[in-house]
């Protein structure tokens, strides 16, 4: 009998240390891929379609618009490596399931949402400052055409995947440049509040 559980032992071992190559492709995939703060790979690779390349040129863009002090900043991005490298409060996390349950995931994508209904900077400002949540400083928000996009999740439990996503979209006239500082790093455009 324990000769019998020895090589059943040996089995699985030996077959999960067959599988490991398989099973830990994703994840090196993702940390070899992965940008890091000077825009790169981990072999130094640097794909301008892809948001990390530009991750060194926004968080100069942030600093230099608001400047402010990075754990003084609320940011509003989909770009969610960025705080990673500098101490960001996020307006909003990437999904429902990764919130903290009082943050009130829902009611924020709502208000962003809202935001976006806007019908000109001073009712934009007006509704950022009548926000129930502390309203962002700087938004980083994607270049389509006349319009600045954000991405964000839905949670659509009990489907599979269950995580849905919107794009909101707003003007680019609303950031009036009377009132917000604006700059095109990329694809993505950074905005700051005066």
């Amino acid at each position: 009998m324990a000769a019998v559980a020895l090589l059943a032992g040996a089995a699985t071992v030996d077959g999960s240390l067959q599988a490991a190559p398989t099973a830990l492709a994703r994840g090196l995939e993702h940390a070899w891929g992965d940008y890091g703060a000077d825009g790169r790979t981990a072999t130094g690779e640097r794909d301008p379609e892809a948001g990390g390349a530009w991750t060194p040129d926004l968080l100069a863009a942030i600093t230099e618009l608001s400047g402010e002090q990075a754990e003084d900043l609320v940011v509003l991005s989909s770009l969610y490596e960025l705080a990673t490298f500098a101490p960001y409060h996020g307006f909003q996390q990437m999904t429902a399931h990764y919130a903290n349950p009082l943050a009130d995931f829902d009611a924020r994508r709502e208000q962003v949402e809202d935001w976006a209904r806007a019908s000109d900077g001073a009712d934009l400002v007006r509704r950022l400052d009548t926000s129930p949540f502390r309203a962002p400083d700087v938004f980083v928000l994607h270049r389509a055409g006349d319009r600045l996009e954000i991405g964000m999740t839905t949670d659509i439990f009990p489907a599979e995947p269950n995580v849905g996503w919107e794009t909101v979209s707003f003007d680019r006239a609303l950031f009036d440049e009377a009132l917000f500082d604006l700059r095109d790093v990329g694809p993505f455009t950074v905005v700051a509040r005066r």
